[in-house]
């Protein structure tokens, strides 16, 4: 038997990819802005909410995650709907700041 029979005749180990219907599936409660108090996600809105906000140093220091972990939290929140800003650095840092966007109304 050639490589090529072999390969025809082989099955698939991995399930098909879905449909793009797996966030229609996802309750309502998943998918809010408010995370559940006790997660890590919790504590960085709570991070990121406080007055001047904060920078990836400060939060990855503050939650235990290295700085590209955090920049990708940033960017689930961003995904999710959340208005993260990013401020310009204080006169005395090098480094940006984000925070919340406050809710105008």
């Amino acid at each position: 038997m050639s490589k090529s029979e072999t390969k025809k005749n082989r099955t698939r180990k991995t399930p098909a990819k879905a449909t793009g219907t797996a966030k229609a599936e996802i309750a309502p409660a998943q998918t809010g802005k408010t995370p559940r108090p006790d997660t890590t996600r919790a504590r960085l809105q709570a991070l990121l909410r406080s007055g001047d906000g904060a920078t990836v140093a400060e939060l990855g220091k503050a939650i235990g995650w290295q700085d590209h972990s955090v920049r990708a939290a940033l960017t689930g929140l961003r995904k999710d709907g959340i208005a993260v800003e990013r401020l310009a650095p204080r006169k005395d840092e090098r480094a940006s700041r984000y925070r919340i966007a406050s809710s105008a109304g």
